[in-house]
């Protein structure tokens, strides 16, 4: 704790702002992961299961 007391107010922020940049590419890659995951899913369930009207 005594370096989070002894580093100065930009460096803090710096800090802040790079963990917080981290957290949004990491939960954006892991949205753009699940969107593909159930875009096939759709498109597996379109094919297969899908019954003609005519």
């Amino acid at each position: 704790m005594s370096v989070l007391k002894n580093s100065k107010i930009g460096t803090k922020l710096n800090t802040l702002m790079i963990t917080a940049s981290i957290a949004c590419i990491l939960l954006s890659i892991i949205g753009v992961i699940s969107l593909k995951k159930t875009g096939e899913a759709s498109a597996s369930m379109y094919d297969e299961r899908l019954l003609p009207i005519f």
